[in-house]
């Protein structure tokens, strides 16, 4: 079952990746 959580981090990662990546941009945009 180490696989899948190794699987589960990386999409969590990724996911949280993505969210800041979004926020960033927001931010930049809003200046």
């Amino acid at each position: 079952m180490e696989i899948v959580k190794d699987m589960l981090l990386v999409l969590g990662g990724s996911m949280l990746g993505v969210t800041v990546m979004c926020l960033m941009n927001a931010s930049a945009a809003a200046d």
